[in-house]
């Protein structure tokens, strides 16, 4: 988890990842996100988008992920 910017509401972020397969091949995962603070709601709002490279099955596997959130006190 890196953050790119931020200020008290906002926030940017990337997440890369590096990983060796149990085949001992090379691995890779990055998401990209942004999450904003509503001082109103008490609640933090998210988005992000993700990469996944995964060689170690019969054939590359690639995968590409969105996201949303909603954190709160409660839920």
């Amino acid at each position: 988890f890196i953050p790119l910017a931020s200020d008290d509401r906002n926030l940017w972020f990337m997440d890369p990842r590096l990983n060796i397969t149990d085949y001992g091949e090379g691995a890779a995962n990055f998401g990209i996100g942004y999450r904003r603070y509503s001082y109103a709601m008490d609640r933090i709002f998210g988005a992000s988008a993700w990469y996944d490279y995964d060689p170690g099955h019969r054939a590359e596997y690639h995968q590409l992920g969105l996201s949303l959130e909603n954190i709160g006190r409660y839920w």
